[in-house]
C-alpha cells in the first residue's frame, strides 16, 4: 500500500535564507540555483529525520523487526506550490522536479481534482488554467496568493461572460451533444437533450427539423409559465408557437386532485440546435437563460473554493436557490 505525504519545506528555507545565513538575500538574486542548492540540503537533513521518526513510531506501535523494512518514504517530487483540497488524494500543485530530473517547464500535476471536463467550455477551460492557477495560484507574478485579487478576476470573468453570452458567443454552450432516437430511451420526454430536439422541432423551420440519432448544441432556456416567453413577442410567430407548447400533450405531466385530473406544464430547460448552426438564432437569444450558463461553467471553480478558505452562502433568485462562494462570513 502507497500513501503520499506532503512536507511544507518553504518555512524552513526562508529561516535559512533570511537567519542562518548572512547575505542569504543577496546571495539568493544572484543566481536561479541557490534556492534549489538550499533544497538539496534541508531535504537531505528532513530525510534523515524522517526515518528516525519513523523508526521511532514502529517501535512504539510494536510492529515487528522483520517488517520495518517495509515502511519507507520515497523523497520523490518537489513543488514549488502544492493545493490540497478536502477530499482525499485530491490536490493540484506545480512540480519543478522528480528525484533528479529538472522539469522544463514545471509540470501541473492534477489528483482528484477535474478542472478540464470535456463538457466545459474552452473559454472557462482556459481562464482556469491560464488565469487562476498559474496567473494566480502556482506561479503568481508577486509570488504571493491574493483571494481578494483571486474573487475579483473570477467576478470580471462572470461579467464578461455574460455579455459574450447575450451577445451570443457560442463558446459557453454544451456543442456536440449526442442524442439518441426515441426508441433509445425508455421515457424520452424525461431525458433532457431529447426533450430539447423535440421542443426545437416543433418551433423550426422545416429545413432545420433535426433527425436522430444526431449530434446537437444545447441552449439553456428557463421556461415555466408563459410569463417567461414574453420576449417572444417581438419576433412575428415565435411567442404563438411557444405558447401552443403549453398544451402539448407531451410537455404535461398529470396530478390528482381533489376536484380530479389536473395536467401541469413540466417547464423547459434547453432547447436544441442542429449541430451545423454556428450562430444562436436571436429570438433564442431573447430568452436565453444566462444565470445558469454562468453558474454551469463555474462549477469548475467549486473544487477551488473550500482550499482558498472561501465559505459557501445561498440566495434565492425568480424561484431558484443559487449557491455562491465569499470570504465574508456570515454573522
Amino acid at each position: 500500500m502507497t500513501n503520499e505525504v506532503f512536507v511544507n519545506c518553504n518555512p524552513l528555507l526562508q529561516f535559512v535564507i533570511g537567519t542562518v545565513l548572512q547575505d542569504g538575500e543577496k546571495l539568493k538574486e544572484k543566481g536561479d540555483t541557490f534556492e534549489m542548492r538550499m533544497m538539496n540540503v534541508i531535504v537531505c537533513l528532513a530525510d534523515v529525520g524522517i526515518k528516525d521518526t519513523l523508526a521511532n513510531y514502529l517501535g512504539t506501535v510494536n510492529v515487528p523487526m522483520s517488517d520495518r523494512k517495509f515502511v519507507l518514504m520515497k523523497n520523490e517530487f518537489h513543488y514549488s506550490t502544492i493545493v490540497t483540497t478536502f477530499a482525499m488524494k485530491s490536490y493540484f500543485g506545480l512540480q519543478l522536479r522528480q528525484e533528479k530530473v529538472m522539469l522544463n517547464p514545471p509540470k501541473l500535476d492534477v489528483k482528484g481534482v477535474n478542472f478540464f471536463k470535456s463538457t466545459s467550455s474552452k473559454h472557462t477551460t482556459d481562464f482556469i488554467y491560464d488565469d487562476i492557477l498559474m496567473g494566480e495560484i502556482l506561479k503568481p507574478k508577486d509570488g504571493k496568493i491574493k483571494i481578494k485579487r483571486i474573487l475579483s478576476k473570477i467576478h470580471r470573468y462572470e461579467d464578461e461572460m455574460a455579455d459574450r453570452i447575450k451577445a451570443g458567443d457560442m463558446g459557453y454552450l454544451k456543442t456536440s451533444i449526442r442524442v439518441k432516437s426515441s426508441d433509445g430511451y425508455a421515457r424520452p420526454m424525461s431525458i433532457g437533450q431529447y426533450k430539447a430536439v423535440y421542443v426545437w422541432n416543433k418551433i423550426c423551420e422545416q429545413k432545420d427539423l433535426i433527425e436522430l440519432p444526431g449530434t446537437v448544441t444545447l441552449v439553456k432556456v428557463k421556461i415555466r409559465k408563459k410569463e417567461d416567453i414574453v420576449p417572444l413577442a417581438d419576433y412575428p410567430g415565435m411567442f404563438e408557437k411557444f405558447s401552443a407548447l403549453f398544451e402539448d400533450p407531451n410537455l404535461l405531466k398529470a396530478r390528482e386532485t381533489s376536484k380530479g385530473t389536473v395536467y401541469d406544464f413540466t417547464g423547459i430547460k434547453s432547447i436544441a440546435l442542429p449541430g451545423t448552426f454556428d450562430e444562436v438564432p436571436e429570438w433564442l437569444l431573447s430568452i436565453i437563460d444566462v444565470e445558469t450558463l454562468i453558474q454551469d461553467n463555474m462549477k469548475l471553480f467549486v473544487q477551488l473554493y473550500s482550499p482558498l478558505g472561501l465559505t459557501k452562502g445561498r440566495s434565492s433568485h425568480n424561484g431558484a436557490t443559487m449557491s455562491y462562494y465569499t470570504n465574508i462570513i456570515r454573522i
